[in-house]
C-alpha cells in the first residue's frame, strides 16, 4: 500500500510539474479574451446558437471550450432577486 502512495504523489508532481511547464512557457495573454466568453454566453441565451460572431446571421464555433460560456449564461439567466 505504501509503495502505490509514493507512485501516486511522483505521478502527481509529475503532472503538476508539466502543467507549470505548459502555463509558464505558453501563457494565452489573448486581448479581450473576456468579451468573446461573454459573446459567446450572450448568443447562446438570446439566440440559443453557440457563436462568437457579433452579428446576426450567428454561425456555430469551436473557437472555445463551451463549459465556461455556458456557465456565464446559465448565470445571466437567472432572474435578478
Amino acid at each position: 500500500m505504501r509503495h502505490s502512495g509514493v507512485w501516486a504523489l511522483a505521478l502527481v508532481g509529475l503532472a503538476l510539474a508539466f502543467r507549470l511547464t505548459l502555463a509558464i512557457g505558453f501563457p494565452n495573454d489573448e486581448p479581450d479574451d473576456g468579451k468573446v466568453y461573454a459573446l459567446l454566453a450572450h448568443n447562446l441565451v438570446t439566440a440559443g446558437v453557440y457563436s462568437a460572431d457579433d452579428t446576426p446571421p450567428l454561425t456555430p464555433t469551436y473557437v472555445r471550450v463551451p463549459g465556461y460560456p455556458a456557465f456565464i449564461a446559465i448565470v445571466s439567466a437567472q432572474p435578478a432577486r
